[in-house]
């Protein structure tokens, strides 16, 4: 069983990871949507 502070540090760099990830995808997935109707 890992101590409490590591379980903690891991599931707040865990929680950060996953929001940049989302970030990202939501800036890339938008990026795309727009992307056809600016090349018209």
């Amino acid at each position: 069983m890992a101590p409490i502070p590591v379980v903690v540090a891991t599931g707040v760099v865990g929680a950060k990871v996953a929001l940049e990830v989302a970030f990202v995808a939501s800036r890339v997935g938008s990026a795309v949507a727009t992307y056809p109707s600016e090349v018209r």
